[in-house]
């Protein structure tokens, strides 16, 4: 059994950012079990926006548009707030589409797949 944190670097250094946080798990002791943490060199509405035609919002891909800006234009009125839509958008997703149109993605899901094998 292990903990895995992923977080987006919302433009932060994502290694900088990976060094201070395993960091502060190492030093709170906070968990028995191996902590891994993730960081994604881009954000995660990134990948969300690469399924743009599974998300029911009228969204089409588009390579150069950056996902957080087109899923915030398709909700309006409403406002973007991660914490009520991240989850509610992530269920829609095909992660195969994300897949052909993200390596980064692919690249998350090897380490994904690496850490399983560790904490097996």
């Amino acid at each position: 059994m292990g903990v895995i944190v992923i977080l987006d670097s919302e433009g932060d250094d994502p290694v900088a950012l990976a060094t201070e946080l395993n960091s502060r798990v190492a030093a709170a002791e906070v968990t028995k079990h191996p902590v891994f943490v993730l960081i994604i060199d881009q954000s995660f509405e990134d990948w969300i926006f690469a399924s743009a035609e599974t998300l029911d919002l009228n969204l089409t891909w588009d390579a150069s548009r950056r996902g957080q800006a087109a899923i915030k234009e398709a909700l309006r009125p409403k406002s973007y707030t991660k914490p009520v839509w991240q989850p509610r958008l992530t269920n829609r997703v095909d992660i195969n589409l994300i897949a052909q149109r993200c390596p980064s993605f692919v690249d998350f899901t090897r380490y994904i797949d690496t850490i399983a094998d560790c904490i097996k």
